[in-house]
């Protein structure tokens, strides 16, 4: 009787739990457990799909989350970002509007700078973005990000002068750098795409172009210049792997086209850059460095780059890839280059030349290599043995021409 009631329990003990089992599992049908019911992770086993309580990562298969699943805006809070970033995108970024995005910040400093990153897009602004101190913009390439705009130069002032007023495509600040990025001003009455006249400003890696018809002579001097830095307060400015354009698009006597100019007391370096000046009005200016009238003296370090300017204007047109006056110039490893026009000089007017080119091509009427320089040392000048080629130069040592003949040392 005994071994009757022990089989019995036996029985109950292993069997019913498995009965009970498989009529649960017969009860639990598709959709019937309810999100509620599940518990979350206790984020003290990691997130091992067999061991802990909640739902793991391993329980999801991969690509189970589409983006049909993902549409509308996730917080900030949920996405790990560098801090003090703002984006600029065509869509899906903080603004659409650069200018806007360099507006938003607040409180930017040396200990707490920003960086306002533009994505692949033409953006067209139509008043100047204003930089601010400690706040970066870069985009995402010279030919994938550009700020385009139409300002014109508009006020009864000269382009050059100081302090004249602040409209270009970019303003610059202090302490700012702008990279990675084309910026442009195409209007047709003169313009300036990057205007610099704070302290300590980059630019690198950036193209900049001003570019138009210029056809109203009655304004003045309303010139065309790529990249202005303008003033005394402009110091410890540097310029790297530039590249700027001035277009003068039709061949009147006005709007003259200078790539860059350094004026006004400003101390500027510029490193592996490239300058094109070219069309009208009656300068062509690669890079031009002067004292803007008011007796400042201009600084100017130039290194490894290339200029070049042209003005076919029939009736006295004149071009100098490299034009300084009354300034503290001194350009090395640099190559000038100057043609088709009637009044060429390569290198005009700066303190020392050393380890340079000076090329001219197609002048017809006046045609210098380098004039009115005090120093010149082992450089090539075009045209250096033809006589009065070289006026107004103070020593030469070790130069020579076009040919490799060496030009007798002064």
């Amino acid at each position: 009787m005994k071994t009757r009631r022990m089989a019995l329990v036996v029985i109950i003990v292993f069997v019913l739990p498995l009965l009970v089992t498989n009529v649960f599992a017969q009860q639990v049908k598709n959709d019937a457990i309810l999100s509620q019911y599940i518990k979350e992770a206790d984020g003290s086993s990691g997130q091992n799909a067999n061991a802990g309580s909640g739902i793991k990562t391993g329980h999801i298969q991969d690509g189970a989350v589409i983006d049909a699943k993902i549409t509308g805006p996730i917080s900030s809070a949920k996405i790990q970002r560098p801090a003090n970033l703002i984006v600029v995108a065509k869509s899906g970024g903080d603004f659409s509007d650069p200018a806007a995005a360099v507006n938003s910040i607040i409180g930017a400093s040396a200990t707490t700078p920003y960086l306002v990153k533009i994505m692949p897009g033409v953006y067209t602004v139509t008043s100047p973005i204003q930089m601010k101190s400690f706040v970066d913009i870069e985009g995402s390439g010279q030919e994938n990000t550009i700020i385009t705009s139409t300002i014109a130069h508009d006020d009864l002032v000269c382009i050059y002068d100081y302090p004249g007023p602040e409209r270009a495509t970019v303003v610059m600040a202090a302490n700012a750098k702008i990279s990675n990025i084309r910026v442009e001003n195409k209007s047709n009455l003169g313009g300036i795409a990057i205007l610099i006249r704070q302290p300590s400003s980059q630019v690198e890696n950036v193209t900049a172009e001003a570019s138009g018809t210029g056809d109203d002579c009655a304004r003045g001097c309303f010139d065309y210049t790529a990249i202005s830095v303008n003033g005394p307060a402009a110091t410890g400015i540097v310029l790297k792997n530039v590249k700027a354009i001035a277009r003068k698009l039709n061949p009147t006597d006005c709007n003259n086209p200078r790539a860059i100019m350094l004026v006004n007391g400003s101390e500027t370096t510029v490193l592996n850059s490239m300058a094109t000046a070219s069309g009208g009005g009656t300068w062509a200016r690669g890079i031009a460095i002067w004292d803007g009238g008011d007796n400042l003296l201009t600084t100017a370090a130039i290194r490894d780059c290339v200029f070049e300017a042209s003005n076919p204007r029939p009736d006295g047109g004149t071009a100098a890839a490299i034009y300084g006056f009354a300034t503290n110039a001194t350009v090395d490893g640099t190559k000038a280059i100057v043609h088709d026009s009637e009044y060429c000089a390569a290198i005009d007017s700066v303190t020392t030349v050393m380890h340079s080119e000076a090329r001219v091509a197609n002048c017809t009427v006046e045609s210098f290599g380098i004039v009115y320089t005090a120093k010149v040392a082992s450089t090539l000048i075009e045209n250096g043995n033809v006589p009065n080629a070289l006026q107004s130069l103070d020593k030469v040592v070790n130069c020579w021409d076009e040919n490799f003949d060496p030009i007798p040392n002064k």
